[in-house]
Formats: C-alpha cells, structure tokens, sequence
C-alpha cells in the first residue's frame, strides 16, 4: 500500500555519504581544474522557443541562510532519511548544515550592492578573482570547522536548535578524505592557513560525496548576473532556451529567526536591472516571478503592493508561493499557524488572487510533498486546496510545480520524516488531472522541475518505468493533448545534483519512451509556457511586457515569435 513500508531504510553514515553524492559518478580527474558541468545538450532545435518556466538566480543574501539551508538545500535528505539514523550520523549532518551555513555567510553581495554595479556599467570581476576570493572563503570556513572540532568555538554559532549537536571532528575527517588529505585535519595541533587553502582546493577538485554541496554553495555566493550566466551555459548553450522566468523565495517569517540580508524590495529592483542587462548582451529573455507572503501581507509588511510594483513597472511576470512553509492555497481559516503568526493569510491570498485573476497574472506555488518549515506543513501544499481556491477564482493561471514523482503511487516511494508528512491514497499528480478535466481549468498547469526521480541516473529502472507508466496514465485519463505540462529545471536549486546539466535532454528521452510524441513535447517545452503566462498577440502579459521593453529600450520583437 502506498505510504506504507515494510523494512524502514535505516541510513547509517555510510549510508549519509552515499546519499550526498556518488563520488565515482562525478567526471572529474583528480588534481585537475575545480569542477563546473559542461554545458548540457538540446532537446530542440535552436529555433524552437524553449521557455524556462522554474528556475531561480538568487544568491545567499536574498535567503534567510540557516533556515534555507536546513529546509530547503539540505531539505529532502533532513526530511527522508535522516529520522531513522543514528545520532553519529545525525552529528555528521549537521556539521555539514553548520558548515553549508558559515560558507554561505560570507560574501555574497546584497542586492544594493549588485544594482549599483549594474547601474554603473561595471562588468562583473574576473573569473581568476572570483575563483580566489570563493577559495579563500572555503578556507575560512574549514578553519571554523577546524577551531569546532578542537572545541575551540562554542557549539552552535549559527546552527542553534538541531536535534543533535554537529559532529565537527567527523565533519573535518570527512573533508580531509575527500580532500585526499587525510592527514590533515588533528584533534591536537591547528589547521594552518597554508593547509586550509589546501584543503579548500583540493575540495574544489577532487570528485568526492561533498564536492555538489561545496560547489553550490560556493555558487550562491556569486552576483545574481554569474549566476543567470551560468545558468546560460550550462543550460542555454547555442540558444537553445528562449526565456527564462526566475523566482524569488519569501520564506523568512516562517524560518525562525533567520532572516535575508537583502529585501523583496531590493530583490525587485536588481532583478529588474538584470533583467535589461541579460536582454541587451545575451540572447535569453529574462522576466521574474515575485515572491508574495501572506503572512507579511497580513501583518502589514506591503507584499501585494510589492507585486504590483513588480508586475507593473519592472517586467516581472508572475508571483510564487511556497505554501509548505506554513500555508494553504485556501482554507487557512481553520488550520493552525505557529506562534507569532498573524491572523489574516487567507484575506491576504483572497486580496491576491482576485487582483491576479483581474490582470491575468500567473501564480507559480511548490506543489509537493516536501520541505515543509514544521512536521505536517508538507500536505498544505496539496493540489487539493487549488482545487478549492479555482472554485472562487476560476479564471487564475496557475502553475503547480514539481509534478511527475507520483509518490503516493510508486512501489517504493520516499520516506517521510513523521506521520503527519506520509503520503495518502490520492496521487496529487491526479488530482490536478481532475481539477483541470472535470473541473474544466484550462489555464492550470504544473511543471516538471527537479523531477530527478524519472530523469537521474541515481534512480533504479524500476522507479522511471513506474513514472512513465503514471505519465501515461496522466495524459490519457487528463490531459490527452498534453496542453497543461511544463518545462522547468529548478536552477540553481538543481545544481547539486550530479549530470544536472543534461536534464532537458534526460527529460526529453523519458517523455519520449513514456510515448510522448515529438509535438506533444514542443508543448511542454514551450507552447504551454507561452498560454500560462499569457505571451499571446492580445494578452495581457503580453502588452506589460512589450511596454516595458519599449520603456527599457531594448527589443520586443522576441515576443513575436508567440504570435501562433
């Protein structure tokens, strides 16, 4: 029975270091230069229009870092697995989360900063001295995790409230393994400056189980414009995607007391900044969703005012939700909210959808079982709520993200880390089948970001024959024309996954032995995107977007190419 298991998968720390990676997987020769993936192969042809509905170029200043980190980086493996191990390698873990923490505390520029370059004209810093400064870093947080492990530093610092205090000497063990310097690290003596920018750079070569972790990282504290640039190598190669719609995350208030060094407000206006510079020097089109918070709404924080400024002056195409933090599409009247919430959210969402739905502005909301800020927030994510929510707003747009894994279905599904989180009988891939057919919603869609259970390497025969076998079932009970699914790849988010720069052609070859025809598949890679986020002749999205290119000077005649 789905969300049952007869033999709990008991992760040991072995286990741990597997699961963070496979290190033989990993096309690194050691002691050559630092890894970065090569850039990912096509699944179109170059004139077809590929339009990236979920991706993200945030950098660490726009996160509250310790809670990102624990619930979101790190959150599937804190979720899925880590319940049932032991406290050794629980200890393990969080010295890996204290260690993620300190890296990503660390120079990444907010968002001040980074719009005054941009408005300056200033290119972006040599490769050679960003590499160096990111090195430093690295080493600077292996000397904390040093002075840790010698019980120098206090515990916690930044990490306060884990279940299991960090084991900072098995952190540094580790390290130095993966470093092939085993050596290195000494209960008795200091790590040396000179043997930290070793070990920093040994890290950054050698293929080991950590290595994604540091490269992500250490990729988040790069300008949000890096980020987007790398994001067009390694997945954009030769013009094979068109457009681009990145995403804020607004989580803060749900995530203790960790909060984001920069903005929504700051966020809105280096991204529209961004936004005109990738424009004018890269072939990508670049318009953002903005985060909205209900809870900021509803104690007074401006958040639909921020996104109207956003939608409306600064080329922004939509808002994203993150309801497992905390909140439902609908019906929060009657859940409970932690300590110090406001009341309010569900008028905060009501104010937000009647002015989406009055300007055809699309709504982009995680739609899955996962990451949740406390045990049971996952299942507020449930399509069953916009099932409800469409009943009064018939008209939204909206996209339900991170659809195909089909958990409640599958014969071994994932873990849940309580009771509150396991799966149920309904798949929620089918209940938004049956909200877009028998509910006739055709402006309700879901993508297929970060479907790593179906497109990795690391999954068994098994689980991607099953996932085809539910897509089938999905488009032939649903969606037959195969009119409401996106592409998505969930950057930078992804970026810790091993081969993530092959996932649109890993993708692609799925969809095709689950039967999807090669039109069918131009929809999901674009023709869909292009309804969902209103790009046609006469829509409203549409006009915003040719107005503030016209505004910004620079070209609008790429809309053109959604005129059919």
């Amino acid at each position: 029975m789905a969300g049952t298991f007869d033999r709990p998968r008991v992760v040991d720390r072995r286990g741990l270091l597997w699961l963070l990676g496979a290190a033989a997987a990993l096309s690194v020769t050691p002691g050559c230069a630092r890894w970065r993936p090569e850039p990912g192969r096509c699944a179109l042809t170059s004139a077809d229009p590929v339009i990236d509905v979920h991706c993200h170029f945030f950098n660490a200043s726009d996160v509250p870092v310790r809670g990102f980190v624990e619930y979101v980086a790190l959150g599937e493996l804190r979720d899925e697995f880590l319940p049932r191990a032991d406290v050794q390698t629980k200890g393990l873990f969080n010295g890996l989360i204290a260690f993620l923490v300190d890296i990503l505390s660390r120079g990444a520029k907010d968002a001040p900063t980074e719009a005054a370059r941009l408005r300056s004209g200033t290119p972006l810093e040599p490769a050679s001295v960003v590499q160096q400064r990111k090195t430093q870093i690295l080493a600077d947080a292996i000397q904390e995790m040093d002075r840790r492990a010698r019980g120098i530093e206090t515990f916690g610092r930044g990490v306060e409230g884990l279940d299991v205090e960090p084991d900072y000497p098995a952190l540094m063990e580790q390290l130095a393994k993966d470093a092939a310097r085993p050596q290195a690290f000494s209960r008795s003596r200091a790590l040396s400056r000179v043997g930290a920018i070793g070990l920093a750079n040994d890290l950054q070569r050698q293929p080991s189980e950590m290595q994604r972790y540091i490269y992500f990282a250490l990729l988040l504290l790069d300008d949000r414009e890096a980020i987007a640039r790398e994001y067009l190598r390694v997945f954009a190669p030769s013009g094979c995607v068109s457009l681009v719609t990145p995403s804020f995350l607004d989580m803060e208030n749900w995530l203790g007391n960790s909060r984001a060094r920069s903005s929504i407000a700051e966020q809105i206006e280096v991204m529209d900044l961004l936004q005109v510079q990738i424009a004018r020097t890269t072939e990508l089109h670049m318009h953002s969703f903005v985060g909205f918070d209900p809870w900021r709404e509803a104690e007074g924080g401006g958040s639909l005012k921020l996104v109207k400024r956003a939608i409306l002056d600064c080329g922004f195409v939509g808002v994203k939700l993150y309801p497992p933090m905390g909140f439902q599409a609908f019906g929060n009247g009657e859940i409970k909210f932690p300590k110090g919430a406001p009341r309010g959210m569900e008028t905060a969402l009501r104010r937000l959808y009647a002015w989406c739905e009055s300007n055809d502005v699309p709504i982009m909301a995680h739609s899955e079982n996962s990451l949740g800020s406390l045990c049971g927030y996952g299942h507020r994510a449930s399509p069953s709520w916009w099932r409800e929510a469409l009943r009064e707003f018939p008209k939204l747009r909206v996209n339900l993200a991170h659809f195909g894994s089909f958990d409640e279905l599958r014969t071994q599904p994932t873990p849940k880390r309580c009771s509150k989180d396991a799966f149920g009988k309904d798949a929620w891939e089918f209940i938004v089948g049956k909200t877009i057919s028998e509910d006739g919603r055709e402006h309700l869609f879901a993508d297929l970001g970060y479907l790593y259970e179906l497109t990795s390497p690391q999954f068994d025969d098994r689980t991607r024959s099953e996932i085809r076998g539910y897509l089938k079932q999905f488009q032939s009970r649903y969606d037959p024309d195969v009119r409401h699914l996106l592409y998505g790849t969930d950057w930078t988010m992804i970026a810790k996954e091993l081969d993530n720069n092959n996932y649109m052609s890993r993708l692609g070859a799925q969809l095709k032995a689950a039967g999807y025809t090669p039109e069918q598949q131009q929809n999901i890679y674009w023709r869909n995107a292009a309804r969902y986020l209103g790009l046609g002749k006469t829509d409203k999205t549409r006009n915003r977007l040719r107005d503030y290119c016209l505004n910004r000077k620079i070209d609008a005649d790429w809309l053109s190419a959604f005129d059919q």
